[in-house]
């Protein structure tokens, strides 16, 4: 889940000035590369936003899905190749894309604003200070639900079995009205595909040697990845002698 969440808060921080959103990378196999109109770069990642004028690049072998919002379809492409993104798709450089889906329209208005909703996202039901608890549900808002819900299982008969859209739209919706433990299936099923389809691979883990003074105690050994014991466990058994 943390992986989930790290991904969405860096693609939210790319937001290049003096251009419009126009899209998404709602998955990304291998590297890329985007080039805003300014002349800046920063590495291509899920979930990240693209603007009108951007420049796409893929690596040989990678693969992308471009999500459109103005023109609500998701593109499929396949490196080597480059595009151009415009309010309705793309204007390929080099290459096609291999294939060009249909998206229900309700779809990607709730996409426009997925990375910056997740920066004051709870995720899975984890409850933090500030965070607004479940509201009672009004008949408006159970039929905002129920469609999305509809619309969800639809995308997901529809789309390739490894597409993340599907979830990244209930998730948004799901987040509207506040709903954390309807939350949880979902994030965990965006875990599943991230897992079994992205790109992103941890190897292993590197053995950790700490030292601290003698006159500090509270510290256990562990087979966390955090330092000096998850750091005292949180700070709760650290104490001077």
């Amino acid at each position: 889940m943390l992986r989930v969440i790290l991904l969405l808060v860096a693609a939210a921080a790319w937001a290049p000035a003096g251009a419009q959103d126009a899209g998404l990378i709602s998955a990304l196999a291998g590297t890329g590369r985007v080039l805003a109109a300014d002349g800046s770069a920063i590495t291509a990642k899920s979930f990240m936003k693209l603007r009108e004028a951007d420049r796409v690049e893929l690596a040989p072998g990678s693969e992308a899905h471009l999500v459109f919002f103005g023109s609500a379809t998701e593109e499929r492409w396949r490196g080597p190749a480059s595009l151009r993104v415009t309010p309705k798709g793309s204007a390929p450089i080099s290459g096609a894309p291999s294939a060009v889906l249909k998206l229900p329209e309700k779809v990607t208005p709730q996409l426009t604003a997925l990375p910056e909703r997740v920066q004051l996202a709870n995720l899975a039901g984890v409850q933090v200070r500030g965070v607004k608890p479940p509201r009672t549900l009004t008949d408006a808002d159970k039929k905002a639900l129920e469609d999305a819900r509809a619309a969800y299982r639809r995308m997901n008969a529809e789309l390739p079995p490894d597409d993340i859209t599907p979830e990244l739209y209930l998730y948004s919706v799901l987040q509207d009205h506040l709903l954390y433990n309807d939350m949880k299936p979902i994030v965990a099923e965006m875990q599943n595909l991230e897992y079994t389809s992205g790109g992103y691979i941890v190897w292993g883990f590197y053995n950790l040697v700490d030292a601290f003074s003698p006159k500090v105690q509270g510290f256990k050994p562990s087979q966390g990845t955090l330092p000096l014991g998850s750091y005292g466990n949180g700070f709760r058994t650290i104490a001077f002698k």
